[in-house]
């Protein structure tokens, strides 16, 4: 381990004491479907294409990978990531050493008995007993035969008893306090959030079930309730059902896997979208030649054109018109692949398997942006020229203030912005400075997008403005203008955001 610009270096090690490689084979390694010897193949398996990801995933990273092999004694492959080391000072815990699961017990009720093997194994694994079934009246007879529980998972659609059913036998029996409940729903189930408050539900999970979704919502009610008192309850999450109403977009999805097609477009269905679907990079770049689509959710992998050459040709041939919103999505949910995600150009990220949680958050923060840009278009040139960078009017999460708990986090969200803006300027300026226009990019549409974010849409402007110069290796009086621009106005920007945030820190307003 190598300490390195705040970041630590690591290295880790392979060992095979396998066949070997000869030297001059090894160049060829990496490379996709090669085979050092393709007579090994039936022997020892294998096509070369598990290096060849690992090389990329591994570079996506920032880190190198090689290898080191002598022909009949073994090979050692090494590869070095870099990380950045945590700064909370609690204490962290492994998976399955939590001392706050130690002693629990679960009972799963769900009648597809995959599902059940997952749920248990994923448990159980974290140190949690648990008892499992896919008959709901069982589940029924083992709760009244007095064994005791401390979490009950059930799924929301099983046949004669429904999840909800067994959860009002529960009820009848246990109080939330004593037995708490997540239920395990589907995309596209209704919505039922007055029976949920008769039951007291801790928490509703969509499937497909996230592994570090489950851990971390199992962990949240158990810590509630070591407490005194059990008063932390998960709210169910709400589907905006008419969100197609309110931002009426018009949405591509680019996907070459089927199962993965069909999930993403129920779930914008369920919404109100009706969506075109593509299985292709190639596919994506052509169609959106014919319709000028606001979104695009563009899967990273796929065969023929990938997700980043099809994002690079959409934003290259929209320069100057209209231009869709790019969502990567992948199965790789790493920090820096998401870096890498918006350094090429897309403007957001949602990793695999996609969740009605995270597509609805995605809808709602860029169908607000798109909205406002085309109402700004739509404006007369008219106004009145105004002395202030910041628009009140503007700052999208004003409006949303309607308790104490909102005002503080709009103030939070306006902190956080205050004490990361002088710092992106300085590396705005800095990168200009340097020709450095990789770094210029990036930090431009990295500001743009907290700047979008908040609705500081001066800011947002100058700095996609710049971002297009930097990806075009533009630099001229125009860039310059800019960098300059933004130097000027962040000081103003401070001034007028502190006080908005002096005049909604408290509630009512």
């Amino acid at each position: 381990v190598k300490k390195e610009n705040e970041k630590y270096k690591i290295q880790f090690s392979i060992s095979d004491t396998g066949i070997g490689i000869p030297s001059d084979k090894m160049e060829k390694l990496f490379q996709s479907f090669s085979q050092v010897d393709t007579s090994t193949t039936r022997n020892y398996g294998g096509t070369g294409l598990g290096l060849a990801i690992s090389r990329k995933l591994v570079e996506m990273m920032d880190g190198t990978v090689w290898v080191e092999s002598k022909p009949n004694e073994g090979t050692t492959f090494y590869f070095t990531i870099y990380a950045e080391a945590i700064t909370s000072k609690s204490k962290v815990y492994f998976r399955g050493q939590n001392p706050v699961f130690n002693g629990k017990k679960v009972l799963i009720v769900d009648d597809n008995l995959t599902n059940r093997k997952i749920l248990s194994a994923q448990t159980e694994l974290w140190g949690i007993k648990s008892v499992i079934t896919g008959d709901p009246r069982e589940a029924i007879r083992i709760i009244k035969s007095g064994e005791s529980f401390d979490l009950a998972l059930l799924d929301y659609l099983m046949p004669e008893i429904d999840g909800l059913m067994l959860a009002k036998e529960i009820r009848s029996l246990y109080s939330a306090e004593s037995l708490p409940i997540v239920m395990l729903t589907s995309v596209g189930k209704k919505d039922y959030s007055a029976e949920v408050e008769s039951l007291n539900i801790s928490a509703f999970l969509t499937k497909p079930i996230k592994h570090n979704q489950l851990y971390d919502t199992i962990l949240s009610i158990l810590s509630a309730r070591l407490r005194p008192v059990y008063n932390r309850k998960l709210k169910p999450f709400q589907i905006v059902e008419n969100l197609a109403e309110k931002f009426p977009l018009k949405i591509l999805v680019a996907e070459d896997n089927v199962v993965n097609q069909k999930v993403a477009q129920r779930i914008l269905e369920r919404m109100g979208y009706r969506v075109d679907v593509v299985a292709n990079g190639f596919e994506a770049v052509e169609v959106n030649r014919k319709i000028p689509y606001d979104l695009i959710f563009m899967d990273l992998l796929m065969p023929e054109m990938d997700g980043f050459s099809a994002s690079e040709i959409i934003r290259d041939e929209c320069r100057g018109g209209h231009c869709p919103k790019i969502i990567a999505m992948t199965a790789n949910a790493m920090k820096e692949v998401k870096n890498k995600c918006l350094a090429a150009g897309l403007d957001d990220f949602i990793s695999k398997p996609i969740r009605l949680e995270e597509i609805q958050i995605i809808l709602l923060h860029w169908g607000e942006a798109i909205n406002n840009k085309q109402n700004n278009h739509d404006k007369p040139c008219n106004k009145k020229p105004q002395n202030n960078v910041v628009s009140e009017t503007d700052l999208l999460f004003i409006k949303d203030i309607n308790s104490e708990n909102d005002a503080e986090f709009f103030a939070e969200l306006l902190n956080v912005y205050i004490s990361e803006l002088p710092t992106m300027i300085k590396l705005i300026k800095t990168a200009y400075e340097n020709e450095d226009c990789t770094n210029l990019y990036f930090y431009s549409h990295k500001l743009k997008g907290s700047s979008m974010t908040l609705g500081i849409n001066s800011i947002a402007e100058t700095c996609e403005e710049l971002e297009a110069f930097a990806k075009e290796h533009n630099l001229n009086d125009r860039t310059k203008e800019l960098s300059e621009e933004l130097v000027k106005k962040f000081e103003q920007v401070i001034k007028e955001l502190e006080v908005i945030k002096e005049k909604y820190a408290k509630f009512p307003l």
